[in-house]
């Protein structure tokens, strides 16, 4: 199953996988990492636990980004209807 990984702190982050490859993190920037990667390693648990990043289900975020979209276009659409009067 995939994660997705958001970086929370206000620097940048690099995360080293288990396969070898380097994530660079920007703020507020998401990934998506493997299950092994993230119970596995041990740079992503440290991270974890200094609350540097975030970690949901891909399933989750789906649902999130689905709520959020949905929010932004209302808001959207009474900025409109306010601009028009």
């Amino acid at each position: 199953m995939k994660h997705t990984i958001q970086n929370i702190s206000r620097r940048p982050l690099t995360i080293i996988c288990n396969s070898g490859k380097a994530i660079h993190m920007a703020p507020d920037y998401c990934c998506e990492v493997n299950e092994t990667d993230l119970k596995v390693n041990p740079m992503i648990k440290k991270m974890l636990d200094k609350k540097l990043i975030r970690c949901t289900d891909s399933k989750t975020e789906t649902r999130l980004s689905s709520k959020v979209s949905a929010k932004s276009a209302f808001v959207e659409k009474k900025a409109k209807e306010t601009a028009k009067e």
